[in-house]
């Protein structure tokens, strides 16, 4: 028969209570008790166990030495901090497609580490080259950036080079992360509009189908597989919370794309009419809004609602990055077209394969250098709330 008071268990929750802090006190006395450096030795072994952190100078100088930083302890409170502290206290890495590796930017000169050989196509020229150079980041850099990369290969690698995600680490205070394009194939896309010459056999009659506006059904399906359903996690979603995972004290900034073409579109460009451009610039938009949103949604779930935590997801706007410097502008800072020569170009790294030029609608040097302006201007004015920093 149980007795009054007592659970299935045996002993009451309360009797076990007790017990624990009876064990705790005369553990603590005998700690106290015992002689240096055994009981300094044991004491720090306690607090190790335990996890306190206020257990005196001669706790473990070692495990105090490795949390003065990005370990909030009593010791070692987390507390408000400006912006660019919070970015640089650590390491930066740089991770994402075509768009943050440079492709197209280095103009003839080869492409960094060996990138110009795998594909990956990182360019000095590429916008977290001009951060890193910018802002000393006290951990270094990390330029893990590679042309072409999905949501996918940033968790299993490209070109045979190891996952991007494996240059973060807890002491990572700043990603800068620029990817969705190829999850929704825009180079794909980008070949059906170039490739529609809008003719048709019968001159007296329109062609049958605009080839370029007809990448709509594609776009969405991609769309829904990169960004969901509610509530499920998308894959974009489950992408950046690996990264907090893998830098929970990181800033991590995410941009969108930048438009194209002028808005409104001014004239043709090669077999691009007007209309083309628009729906181009259109679709570059429609996947700025999902990224922003996801973005904003995960902030507000690991970082959000007053809660004092290091880093956070921040959205960064590159729409108009290229404004007024367009593909048909006559100041581009953007690639148009190249179509590369078999033997004029042979030493081009973007011309080592293919007819077109990888370069092609990838920012030059100078775009890249925009959008570098508008990743500095986040990085320091922050995301508009309380940054921390231990």
């Amino acid at each position: 028969m149980r007795r009054p008071g007592r659970n299935d268990f045996g002993a009451s929750v309360v009797e076990y209570g007790a017990l624990v802090v009876v064990a705790a006190l005369v553990l603590g006395g005998l700690v106290v008790a015992i002689p240096n450096p055994l009981g300094a030795h044991t004491k720090a072994k306690l607090c190790e166990i335990f996890g306190q952190a206020d257990c005196g100078p001669g706790a473990d100088t070692a495990r105090a030495a490795k949390c003065t930083a990005f370990c909030p302890t009593r010791a070692n409170p987390i507390h408000p901090s400006d912006p660019v502290t919070a970015a640089t206290k650590g390491n930066y890495a740089a991770l994402g497609d075509s768009y943050a590796s440079g492709e197209g930017a280095n103009g003839d000169d080869p492409y960094l580490q060996n990138s110009d050989q795998d594909g990956c196509h990182r360019a000095g020229a590429a916008f977290s080259e001009g951060l890193r150079k910018e802002f000393t980041f006290r951990g270094g850099s990390r330029f893990a950036s590679c042309s072409g990369a999905t949501t996918e290969d940033l968790t299993k690698g490209r070109y045979g080079e190891k996952p991007q995600l494996n240059s973060l680490d807890e002491h990572t205070t700043t990603v800068t992360l620029s990817v969705g394009g190829d999850d929704l194939h825009f180079t794909k896309v980008m070949t059906a509009c170039m490739t529609d010459l809008h003719i048709s056999l019968k001159f007296w009659d329109p062609p049958e189908q605009d080839q370029c506006h007809a990448q709509k059904t594609n776009i969405d399906i991609d769309t829904r597989r990169l960004f969901g359903h509610p509530p499920n996690p998308s894959r974009y979603q489950r992408t950046l919370e690996e990264i907090h995972q893998k830098a929970p004290n990181a800033r991590i900034l995410v941009s969108g794309y930048p438009h194209l073409f002028p808005e409104p579109p001014e004239k043709r460009y090669d077999t691009l009419t007007k209309d083309d451009q628009s729906f181009l610039n259109e679709q570059a938009r429609a996947l700025n809004a999902n990224i922003q949103r996801q973005v904003q949604e995960e902030d507000s779930k690991w970082y959000g609602n007053g809660r004092q935590k290091m880093g956070g997801f921040e959205y960064v706007d590159n729409w108009d990055a290229l404004n007024g410097h367009e593909i048909t502008a006559d100041d581009p800072w953007i690639n148009g077209l190249e179509v590369c020569k078999p033997v004029l170009d042979r030493h081009n790294p973007n011309c080592r394969s293919g007819v077109a030029g990888t370069g092609t609608f990838h920012p030059t040097a100078e775009g890249q250098r925009s959008l570098q302006r508008n990743y500095a201007r986040e990085l320091r004015e922050g995301p508009g709330r309380t940054l921390y920093d231990p």
